[in-house]
């Protein structure tokens, strides 16, 4: 279930970068940034349900 929740968001955030880049075409993302991006994302909030919630408070207020 979270699987095809994570690509759901991947497909929007590439598809909002797309149309952003056709408006802006001065602006440049690429391919690679943004999913690397996208995977921070999911990574923190894999983790923040796997690892114990106080340590990964303070390792995300640390990063912060």
């Amino acid at each position: 279930m979270f699987v095809d929740t994570a690509f759901m968001y991947m497909i929007g955030c590439l598809l909002m970068i797309k149309m952003y880049q056709t408006r802006h075409p001065d602006v440049n993302a690429h391919a690679h940034s943004a999913y690397c991006f996208i995977a921070l994302i999911v990574f923190m909030g894999v983790m923040g349900v796997v690892c114990l919630p106080f340590a990964y408070l303070i390792i995300c207020h640390c990063l912060r």
